[in-house]
């Protein structure tokens, strides 16, 4: 098993100041409907990902990201890319 997940829950954690918890039940709902996550922290979350995962999120996949699944699974596809060299 990877360390994605619970590298992620962190910056949730942190970050969002959403505890481990509340993650767990929660990995579809909508961060910023549901959780009360504004814009500008869920920015700073994106930034904080593609710093921690050292990955490039493109503008057009930023609109797509707004569950932890949704973030956990791009995270996971470019983290595959990245180590396959593509």
């Amino acid at each position: 098993m990877d360390d994605i997940q619970p590298r992620l829950e962190k910056l949730f954690t942190g970050i969002l100041e959403i505890d481990k918890e509340k993650i767990a039940k929660n990995r579809d709902a909508d961060i910023f409907s549901e959780l009360k996550v504004d814009s500008l922290l869920g920015l700073e979350l994106i930034a904080a990902v593609e710093r921690e995962f050292n990955i490039k999120i493109e503008d057009e996949e930023v609109r797509t990201l707004n569950t932890f699944n949704a973030i956990l699974d791009i995270i996971r596809k470019k983290s595959t890319k990245t180590r396959d060299g593509s």
